[in-house]
């Protein structure tokens, strides 16, 4: 290559002409024998294997469905199967079964075979209730060990657990999938309920037949709350957890917490336009105020932080409302922590989008409450990957990123006279990451 002469525009420092030049490559296929592409899973193996992830699901018994526990594969075996596919931009049976033609990612997790689509779907639907209620306990679980394991910091906001409450609507395509009903947008759906604590899906359940919107809540709270028994905790909630006896158990069970309300509004906003001036907090963004109201259906009056504004060009004022707790809170610092449930919204759409859990792949609605049930734990450990090991600068990667640049990364294994080695082919930004990883999980 030819240096630039001196003033040209490369040499007085222009950028040169960049195009897309013939590299003329030369390509060859040959089989993948001891080759993958998801090298990365390891790091997914060694932290189930750091949750006890394994124990858990040998643990229950209900988890093994088979006659002859000799023979088949063992419940840990379906279900890594499940994750790990999850984990690499799977999403579905099919996904799960194709890593069955991927040798160098069975022997580095240990695994002689992968069970196909047909088995993976027998061994959801056979779980029955029974199994179920196991994957649920071993999820739970799992989410108190990655709570205990990671820095406070990374999962407390103030010092204090997060624990909000969602209810979206699946929308599904197809009549014969066991469930789906028509909902209040029309749509053919399922429901799925989720209860978070901290970045972990602490309590979750795929519903059907339109079940009543927070029809969980309550059962999930209850079942969930050792994770915070022993720390502050504050509760988030969206408008579909506002009937009263609703608020009148989130009260007792939280000392902080603001759900938001605006189904049944009419006899908050005259409360409100009675109020005298005195009483509004002034702001140029709204003016805030504490309003006492008693909804239908509760056993007692609740304190409502309320906003006031108007329009450019409007006559009538408009309102937002929040339930809360009592306390000496201001209104307005009621509605700005309020606000930050956005934040926890946006973690379940990683849910939705990064794990691609948009589309049940069952027909039978147990089977997809336990496929659903697995995805929340392999949400679970991605999440305990993050915050326990990542460093600070990747604490705002969302699920796709680490399954983009940690997770699926080409690696070669090899025999030796020491055993089976696996070498990973690390981007340069992550080598110092992979070495303390391997110091920590897989010292030589």
């Amino acid at each position: 290559m030819r240096e630039p002469e001196a003033g040209s525009a490369v040499s007085s420092g222009a950028m040169a002409n960049i195009t897309i030049n013939d590299s003329k490559l030369r390509v060859e296929i040959v089989p993948a024998k001891g080759h993958t592409i998801h090298g990365g899973q390891v790091a997914i193996a060694a932290m189930c294997k750091k949750l006890g992830l394994w124990h858990l699901l040998r643990s229950q018994p209900s988890l093994d469905r088979r006659r002859d526990k000799t023979r088949g594969f063992s419940p840990e075996v379906m279900a890594a199967q499940i994750i790990v596919s999850l984990c690499s931009g799977g999403s579905s049976l099919a996904d799960a079964e194709r890593l069955g033609q991927d040798k160098g990612l069975k022997k580095a997790l240990g695994v002689a075979r992968f069970a196909d689509q047909t088995q993976l779907g027998e061994w959801l639907r056979e779980l029955g209730d029974e199994g179920l209620a196991a994957l649920q306990e071993v999820s739970r679980k799992l989410v108190a060990g990655a709570l205990a394991q990671c820095q406070g910091a990374r999962v407390r906001n103030g010092g204090e657990l997060e624990v909000f409450f969602d209810d979206t609507q699946l929308e599904v395509h197809g009549g014969k999938i066991e469930g789906a009903a028509i909902n209040h947008k029309g749509e053919l759906a399922l429901g799925w309920q989720t209860l978070f604590a901290g970045p972990f899906i602490a309590e979750q359940m795929l519903t059907g037949n339109n079940t009543p919107m927070s029809e969980h809540l309550e059962r999930f709270v209850q079942n969930a709350q050792c994770l915070w028994e022993n720390t502050p905790a504050y509760f988030y909630a969206d408008s579909a957890s506002s009937e009263g006896r609703h608020l009148d158990f989130v009260k007792e069970h939280f000392k902080r917490w603001s759900i938001s309300y605006n189904k049944w509004t009419g006899p908050l906003e005259r409360t409100a336009g009675e109020q005298p001036e005195g009483v509004w907090q002034k702001h140029p963004e709204g003016d805030t105020a504490y309003i006492r109201h008693m909804p239908a259906g509760t056993a007692r009056a609740h304190l409502f932080a309320a906003r006031r504004w108007r329009k450019e060009g409007e006559m009538l004022d408009r309102y937002g409302f929040c339930a809360c707790e009592e306390g000496a809170r201001a209104a307005r610092s009621v509605l700005e922590r309020h606000a930050m449930k956005g934040e926890r919204e946006k973690m379940f759409s990683q849910l939705l989008s990064d794990l691609d859990l948009h589309h049940p792949p069952c027909l039978q609605l147990s089977a997809n409450q336990a496929y659903y049930t697995l995805g929340s734990i392999a949400y679970n450990i991605l999440m305990a990957l993050k915050h326990i090991e990542l460093p600070d600068e990747h604490q705002n990667w969302r699920v796709r990123s680490i399954i983009r640049h940690l997770l699926t990364l080409p690696a070669k294994l090899s025999r030796h006279a020491r055993g089976l080695v696996m070498r990973i082919y690390a981007p340069a930004g992550q080598m110092n990451w992979w070495r303390l990883w391997q110091q920590r999980h897989a010292p030589a």
